[in-house]
């Protein structure tokens, strides 16, 4: 009996944990919204998959339309700047607005590239620290954001070369859904409404010789 009644529980706890998890809506299909990409897939149909950033150059990632919701954002880059991560910095724009919610080097964002390793060329430059948590996820050169950001009437990112070389292969995946109106998101415009203001950009830290 005693067997019985632990077989119940367990069942009854994986029940609830699927139907409360991270994932617990994973296949459930909802009318009106549709799931959709922003990335640097070649547009020539080839195999370069990146996008050159300038020095000095802002290029739009993402202008979305409407109502909807950021998913997932995927970014990997080569650049021959040993400060890249500092250097990149990354704009998030909502609703419309003049300033973005979110300036900050990419390499702050990802919580990666504040420790010095050397590099060829007896040079040092940032580190990739891989780590991982359930919204950030940074493995080698890989970085994943998982938090979910809404917004009402469309979005906008962008990425910023702020050091002196160009960045020869930014590349990048922002998927999204799109919802049929601002109500979908269940989730309206509020202080804390998931976007963060951040609007300095620190100084290199200084390194030993």
């Amino acid at each position: 009996m005693k067997g019985i009644s632990f077989l119940l529980l367990t069942m009854t706890a994986i029940c609830w944990a699927q139907d409360t998890g991270p994932l617990s809506g994973l296949a459930t299909l909802h009318s009106g919204i549709t799931s959709e990409r922003a990335s640097s897939w070649d547009r020539s149909v080839g195999n370069a998959d990146f996008i050159v950033v300038k020095s000095g150059a802002t290029v739009p990632l993402a202008e979305i339309g409407g109502a909807g919701e950021i998913r997932h954002m995927w970014f990997t880059i080569a650049s021959p700047s040993p400060d890249h991560l500092r250097e990149l910095v990354i704009r998030m724009y909502w609703d419309g607005e003049a300033d973005p919610s979110v300036e900050v080097p990419i390499g702050d964002f990802f919580g990666t590239g504040f420790d010095y390793e050397d590099i060829p060329g007896g040079n040092t430059g940032q580190a990739y620290h891989s780590w991982h948590s359930l919204p950030l996820t940074v493995y080698g050169n890989a970085m994943n954001c998982y938090f979910a950001m809404p917004f009402g009437k469309g979005a906008r990112i962008t990425i910023s070369n702020d050091g002196a070389q160009d960045v020869s292969a930014f590349y990048y995946h922002i998927d999204y859904q799109k919802y049929p109106d601002e109500s979908v998101t269940a989730c309206q415009p509020a202080p804390g409404w998931l976007h963060q203001r951040r609007l300095l950009v620190p100084e290199r830290a200084t390194r030993e010789a």
